[in-house]
């Protein structure tokens, strides 16, 4: 079986496989400045993550600090995941990080103040 088989096998394995997400509480990691969360992909465990940029670009973050950050991720952690179940089928079940710009720019994903929206042109 070639490498790339075994890539295709992979990710359709995880294509056919549940993903969900624990309802557990994130949790802050400052090693490197992410907001860690459970996912469940078929019968594994998997992390994922969100970085603290990604969180302060799209989900209103009231306050640059460990509180801020976990506050914004649990009043948008629905849209957060769906972010990460889109990656970790594409990306046959690995961890995954979500950073700014797998977030669209122009469109938040929840409850961003007039004021901090691009100007249309």
């Amino acid at each position: 079986m070639n490498r790339h088989t075994t890539a295709s096998s992979a990710a359709s394995s995880v294509a056919n496989s549940a993903v969900s997400f624990e309802n557990v509480p994130a949790r802050y990691r400052a090693d490197n400045l992410t907001v860690v969360f459970p996912a469940r992909v078929g019968e594994h465990d998997v992390e994922c993550a969100i970085s603290v940029e990604a969180l302060e670009d799209h989900f209103s973050v009231a306050s640059t600090d460990e509180a801020g950050w976990l506050a914004a991720f649990a009043r948008s952690r629905a849209a957060i995941e769906d972010r990460a179940r889109h990656h970790l089928l594409l990306d046959a079940g690995r961890p995954v990080l979500l950073k700014s710009g797998h977030f669209h720019p122009q469109a938040p994903s929840v409850d961003v103040p007039a004021s901090r929206m691009p100007p249309e042109v």
